[in-house]
């Protein structure tokens, strides 16, 4: 389905992700398919237990996919390195915090 890039310009593409966590062996995440071009942001937003978590951590590769395709920039992430994998991908908490001038967490 994907292939590979020469250029790495950041679009990400989520079809038809299935997730599962490991121990529990129930389905987390069904079927969610989503396209974020190069640049842009996201916010991913809903209830307890709509998948926000799931998301991320599929994205991360710590949870296990069942079955769709996650791709950034036409590469299956199940196929880069782990570690490099991570490395370039930020999500920020559902609890917003920074670090001050003076070295202290802050609730924003």
């Amino acid at each position: 389905m994907f292939s590979r890039s020469s250029k790495s310009r950041g679009q990400l593409t989520v079809h038809r992700l299935t997730g599962r966590y490991p121990l529990r062996g129930e389905v987390c995440l069904r079927d969610v398919s989503f396209c974020l071009r190069a640049g842009e942001k996201a916010g991913v937003v809903g209830r307890t237990g709509a998948g926000k978590s799931s998301i991320a951590l599929l994205l991360l590769r710590l949870i296990e996919r069942v079955d769709g395709a996650v791709a950034i920039d036409d590469v299956d992430i199940a196929r880069t390195d782990l570690a490099r994998h991570r490395a370039r991908i930020t999500i920020i908490p559902q609890v917003w915090c920074a670090i001050n001038r003076a070295g202290c967490l802050q609730v924003l």
